[in-house]
């Protein structure tokens, strides 16, 4: 499908993007670690179940979608905390059950995409260190008790979130400040109201 094959191989380390979305493919291609330079990688819609440990060694990656992969990990591997020059990482409908790994260490994300998945609350001290995280989407989880995948208070704080995105449009006259009612209940009905929202922190 990528033609990666050995009489390729002088021009791999020159590829800077790729994309291999929607190719049904189960594993990256192992020669995909010579792509020493690769910085934009769509490996979206396939069937991939696991990821290669190899993957930690593209560190001039800025831009990752994995998503659409419903059965390829539960939690963000280590192997992915190893690609610190990431800007965008999306892994929307990839199985996520929960965010334990430290995801702080990806201090240059601005964008994380985690919709559609089954994770049921925030590491909230983790996004709080993220300073440059500027946009959060986390529509299509689950809402239950106070286990909400919404808006962290100590992540507000800290980064001096002021608006709302919702359904690709900006409502910057939603303000979100310590005067909104941040008991588990109340950020409950705040999101119940605005499905498929983003949030920008």
């Amino acid at each position: 499908v990528l033609g990666l094959r050995e009489s390729n191989e002088h021009i791999l380390h020159r590829i800077q993007s790729l994309d291999m979305s929607h190719h049904k493919v189960q594993v990256l291609p192992d020669r995909i670690v010579m792509m020493k330079n690769l910085k934009q990688l769509n490996a979206s819609g396939n069937r991939l179940n696991t990821l290669a440990t190899g993957i930690r060694t593209l560190t001039n990656l800025t831009h990752l979608d994995l998503s659409q992969n419903p059965a390829l990990f539960h939690d963000i591997p280590h192997s992915l905390l190893s690609l610190t020059q990431l800007r965008e990482l999306r892994v929307a409908s990839t199985g996520l059950l929960r965010l334990t790994s430290p995801i702080s260490v990806l201090q240059k994300l601005v964008l994380l995409d985690i919709s559609h998945n089954q994770v049921l609350s925030l590491p909230k001290k983790e996004l709080a260190y993220m300073t440059s995280l500027a946009l959060l989407s986390c529509h299509g989880n689950p809402e239950v008790d106070d286990r909400v995948c919404g808006i962290p208070k100590e992540v507000v704080r800290r980064s001096g979130m002021t608006a709302l995105v919702r359904d690709g449009d900006k409502h910057p006259n939603i303000p979100l400040s310590d005067s909104w009612n941040w008991s588990p209940d109340g950020v409950l009905g705040f999101l119940r109201h605005r499905p498929h929202m983003f949030v920008p922190i």
